[in-house]
């Protein structure tokens, strides 16, 4: 039986909202809210992804299959999957702890948890496999520089430590930085930790002046 015209027509617009998003971008449900009504909506992307047009990262979140030629299928990515909840929930997060300093490479270690700080309450999110995204609530002062790259910065050296602050960790960060985001740090200074100060005053510094 044919389905009908309209449903096709908001499968068809779902589609095209999540080929103009970014690659690896998951959605949640709620996203497509305008285009239909909550029951519309479920039921299209539930027949997208019986036609394996979508994949569900997990209940109420999709997006686009991926794949290489090396590794075949490839499943959401942590980073959209929390992202992609922080948007449905009116969240904020920052990637926290050991998460954030591989993040800006300061260590090659591979973190065993993919930890998120949170405005929100604290959860863990369970994705294919053994992977866990784990939300970790914080005060608002520990916050205030989320979605900037102050907080991940306060986030990576606070996991580092300041005996494990190094003169080559602290160049890395000034070379690797945008000149707009040395700004930012220098205006969000007073957001971390005093001892952070000094280094965070050196990787903001322009390297033609050092």
């Amino acid at each position: 039986m044919a389905r009908p015209r309209s449903s096709n027509n908001l499968e068809n617009q779902i589609l095209a909202r999540l080929r103009a998003g970014a690659e690896g971008r998951v959605f949640a449900s709620v996203e497509f809210l305008d285009l239909g009504s909550r029951a519309a909506v479920d039921q299209a992307l539930a027949r997208l992804c019986r036609a394996g047009e979508v994949e569900r990262a997990r209940r109420g979140l999709y997006h686009l299959p991926g794949k290489t030629h090396w590794f075949g299928k490839l499943g959401a990515m942590p980073d959209e999957v929390a992202q992609a909840i922080a948007r449905r929930d009116g969240l904020r997060i920052q990637e926290g702890g050991a998460y954030a300093a591989n993040h800006m490479r300061l260590t090659e270690q591979v973190p065993a948890r993919i930890i998120y700080d949170t405005d929100g309450p604290s959860r863990k999110v369970k994705l294919g496999g053994k992977s866990v995204i784990e939300f970790k609530h914080r005060s608002p002062r520990k916050m205030a520089g989320a979605g900037r790259v102050t907080g991940m910065m306060i986030s990576a050296l606070a996991n580092i430590g300041r005996k494990n602050i190094t003169t080559a960790r602290v160049d890395h960060l000034r070379q690797e930085l945008k000149p707009e985001h040395k700004q930012q740090l220098l205006a969000d200074i007073a957001l971390a930790p005093a001892w952070m100060h000094p280094h965070l005053r050196h990787i903001a510094q322009d390297k033609t002046n050092s």
